[in-house]
């Protein structure tokens, strides 16, 4: 295993001893590591992935549970924490956060109604969207909400004054 994976790690020695421990550890944690991942493990990681995301948006504001998701790819939580961490680079609830700040944006466009857009896109209550917006976005929800309002103002007044040139 050490001349595939890591034919450049030179073992430590130790007032002229080898210490072999270091490559044994690391063996050990290969065989778990090839247990789990097999060599195409590429496709099969990506198509966990993809249930698991696709799950996520697609149920994003009911209450999903990590065990839920884990049991369904046949993983454990903790397998699936860190496949997610390791590909995805966010833990499955910060993505499920992401996914439900982005739909939050979406309504928030449509309806300045904080309370609704909170608990419509799987918010306990208004106070978590307002926390978890703030720092995402480093603006409130009610601050994106009126600038939205305008963009949707001033893109209408500039349609309008396109159509009027376009008449004249």
């Amino acid at each position: 295993i050490r001349q595939r994976y890591f034919p450049d790690l030179v073992l430590t020695t130790h007032e002229g001893r080898k210490v072999r421990f270091y490559e044994d550890l690391v063996k050990d944690k290969i065989v778990v590591v090839l247990r789990y991942f097999p060599e195409d493990a590429d496709q099969q990681t990506r198509a966990i992935l993809a249930r698991v995301k696709d799950r996520m948006h697609a149920d994003y504001a009911s209450d999903l549970r990590l065990e839920d998701l884990a049991a369904e790819v046949g993983l454990t939580t903790f397998q699936l924490i860190g496949l997610f961490k390791r590909t995805v680079g966010l833990t499955p609830h910060a993505y499920l956060t992401q996914v439900r700040l982005n739909m939050a944006c979406r309504r928030l466009r449509r309806s300045p109604v904080l309370a609704d857009v909170a608990t419509g896109v799987g918010f306990y209550d208004q106070s978590a969207l307002n926390k978890h917006f703030k720092r995402c976005y480093g603006i409130t929800p009610t601050q994106f909400a009126r600038a939205a309002a305008a963009a949707a103002v001033l893109a209408r007044d500039r349609v309008g004054l396109r159509q009027r040139g376009r008449r004249a």
